[in-house]
């Protein structure tokens, strides 16, 4: 969800006008590129349309795009269309959820710190030791999603309308498209635009565990780390700090040569959890 910058979306076969104020589009056609769907199933990529109005975010329409390149538009004033439009965008809106946000921006990303952890930070080492405590579990979750839900012939191929071909194609859209930003819940907001909108619980019920975790972490890393050089001078961080950059690519992700930066990740990380 974030304000609304495409071209593309039928802005009059939604009723409105491309200049209306407090426009927000969810947006799942670059992830959704070529999944239309196995034979009996189908999942178009579409974009739906809001409007912030008397205080709330309302539905002003969802577009759907066929395989063949043509376009269909359905309002809240269409009846069964609607209803059915409402089905399609819901579809699309688990599947990406699903295979990108939860899959690979949460567990494939957070395997990565995992093993550079275990790699790298000993095990009496405090920044291993607090986060263990998080990481339970996790890598034997993520071999069995590997295998039962996102390996060839597993759940997602059998069960989900866009099959392998557009499980392989969300995934490598969403690997292009992580950036250490969509780690940082303030930081996401404000890249996202959302921080604006009159009622939004994702944004408010998580900045409330994100200042929690944010001050804990920042209590803790004072314990260890009086200055910057104490961070700085630590050849285990620093080894930990050179394999996370490596993993995770040129995106944003920070050098842990600060306190700040440390909390930055230490934070992001539980957080993420």
């Amino acid at each position: 969800l974030g304000p609304d910058r495409a071209g593309s979306i039928d802005l009059a076969g939604m009723g409105v006008l491309a200049s209306a104020p407090d426009l927000y589009a969810v947006d799942f056609r670059p992830l959704m590129v070529g999944a239309f769907g196995v034979e009996g199933r189908y999942c178009y990529p579409c974009v739906a349309l809001f409007q912030v109005q008397s205080g709330m975010l309302r539905p002003l329409g969802i577009q759907l795009e066929r395989p063949d390149g043509t376009r269909t538009v359905a309002t809240p004033a269409d009846g069964a269309a609607w209803s059915l439009a409402k089905m399609f965008f819901q579809c699309a809106d688990i599947w990406v959820h699903e295979v990108v946000t939860h899959y690979l921006w949460c567990h494939v990303y957070l395997e990565k710190i995992i093993l550079a952890t275990h790699r790298n930070l000993a095990p009496g080492h405090p920044i291993r030791r607090l986060l263990t405590l998080h990481f339970e579990h996790t890598l034997n979750l993520n071999r069995n999603g590997l295998v039962q839900l996102m390996g060839n012939g597993g759940y997602f191929d059998e069960k989900f309308s866009p099959g392998g071909p557009g499980k392989a194609a969300a995934v490598e859209f969403g690997n292009r498209e992580w950036a250490f930003w969509r780690m940082e819940l303030p930081e996401h907001i404000v890249r996202r635009g959302v921080g604006g909108l009159p009622d939004y619980p994702w944004r408010d019920d998580g900045l409330v565990a994100w200042t929690e975790v944010d001050r804990f972490v920042a209590e803790f890393v004072a314990i260890w780390y009086p200055a910057d050089a104490a961070v700085a001078a630590d050849s285990e961080v620093q080894a930990w700090s050179a394999e996370l950059h490596a993993a995770m690519g040129d995106r944003g992700f920070p050098p842990l040569d600060s306190i700040k930066n440390l909390n930055r990740v230490l934070t992001a990380t539980i957080f993420q959890v």
